[in-house]
């Protein structure tokens, strides 16, 4: 369960509207998160039928601009970047500003999306009020009844010494961890995977929490 360099969040959606899927990237560290709020760039890969236009190739396809319209009502600050085609298979590159750090009960987030530590040192994905919003409307507009929705986050150990993590339902470097433990080493990384129920967490039509958890340092572990 271990691997060397970043921290990535992914988010993979079925985008019924458009029959695509999505994925949204970021990296930060332990050290980081430890720190006070701050705002980083994550990339967010769209697969779309095509980048061009099938009548005049200098010109973006239908679903490209589709796309561009609809990514700002749901992502506040997303910005298109590219697309570009792999393998037979086209994507639509945005970026989007997402919160990493330390919160308390008192913690203003000014980001939709945000990876945070706890004070406790629970690590959680958290999905503001705000986006939740925009996301249902977003669903109700375009008469989405079935989004499936999966979280990959990739934490890496920066600190001097190797880290034990509580996991709580979620795949850890592809093992599936319903609640256990597992290491990583000084300048490793591993990556996880969130469960549908966590997920559902961040978009349910009347959810009951903002965050959810897929792991926990122990408090008296020392990362320093």
């Amino acid at each position: 369960m271990k691997r060397m360099l970043g921290f990535f969040i992914s988010v993979f959606s079925a985008l019924v509207l458009f029959g695509c899927d999505a994925e949204v990237q970021v990296e930060t560290k332990l050290s980081e998160l430890e720190q006070a709020m701050h705002t980083k760039e994550a990339i967010i890969s769209i697969e779309v039928p095509s980048c061009t236009s099938h009548e005049d190739s200098r010109q973006p396809s239908d679903s490209l601009v589709k796309q561009q319209q609809q990514m700002p009502n749901v992502f506040t600050g997303s910005n298109f970047k590219e697309c570009y085609t792999k393998n037979f298979n086209s994507y639509a590159l945005f970026n989007i500003p997402v919160g990493v750090g330390k919160v308390n009960r008192d913690t203003a987030f000014a980001n939709d999306i945000n990876i945070i530590m706890q004070q406790d040192k629970a690590i959680m994905v958290q999905a503001t009020n705000n986006f939740h919003r925009r996301y249902g409307a977003f669903l109700k507009n375009n008469m989405i009844s079935d989004l499936r929705l999966i979280l990959k986050v990739g934490f890496m150990n920066d600190s001097k010494y190797e880290l034990t993590l509580n996991v709580y339902s979620a795949f850890v470097d592809g093992y599936p961890v319903t609640i256990g433990t597992t290491s990583i080493a000084a300048n490793k990384m591993s990556i996880f995977t969130l469960s549908d129920v966590s997920s559902t967490i961040l978009t349910m039509e009347n959810r009951a929490e903002d965050r959810a958890l897929f792991a926990a340092i122990p408090l008296l572990s020392d990362t320093k």
